[in-house]
């Protein structure tokens, strides 16, 4: 109301504020509110980026698969599994993750990668990621989960 216009006609530079649009114009008018802004004298410089992309010859596609691991407690206290990713033919591997879900019956660990295998451009094409479930409960029947997921980029 009156305050924004009074502060308009006080302050020449607030002029250059309203043309660049509300956002600089909310950061003028905070800055006043807090009292960093008394009587501004800004200097508004405009830059002009250019920035040209080559774009892909051919956009590369990718693909998800996915593990599972289900440990019971009577296969034994202590178990191990290695989950063999392999990537199809004309795909590489190109990451993986996983989730455990314990459900108070002990815990499943990771024991590393193994038997990584690369084609002859290093293209990771097969790994094997091992896992130990370590029981804590004398319960024949607790079970624990794993759900891992994986991801294929097609080789260009």
């Amino acid at each position: 109301g009156n305050e924004i216009r009074k502060i308009l006609e006080t302050t020449s530079n607030s002029i250059t504020f309203a043309m660049f649009g509300n956002y600089k114009l909310k950061r003028f008018f905070e800055g006043r509110d807090k009292g960093q802004v008394s009587n501004p004298t800004t200097t508004t410089v405009t830059y002009t980026t250019t920035i040209t992309t080559t774009p892909p010859t051919t956009a590369s596609e990718e693909k998800e698969s996915t593990f599972e691991w289900h440990p019971v407690r009577k296969d034994g206290a202590v178990q191990g599994w290695g989950a063999k990713l392999k990537a199809d033919a004309g795909w590489k591997i190109t990451g993986f993750g996983w989730r455990t879900e314990n459900h108070g019956n002990g815990d499943i660990y990771y024991l590393g990668k193994s038997n990584e295998q690369y084609d002859g451009n290093g293209n990771l094409i097969y790994i094997e990621l091992n896992f130990e479930a370590i029981f804590t409960t004398d319960n024949p029947e607790a079970k624990m989960d794993l759900y891992g997921i994986y991801t294929m980029r097609k080789i260009t």
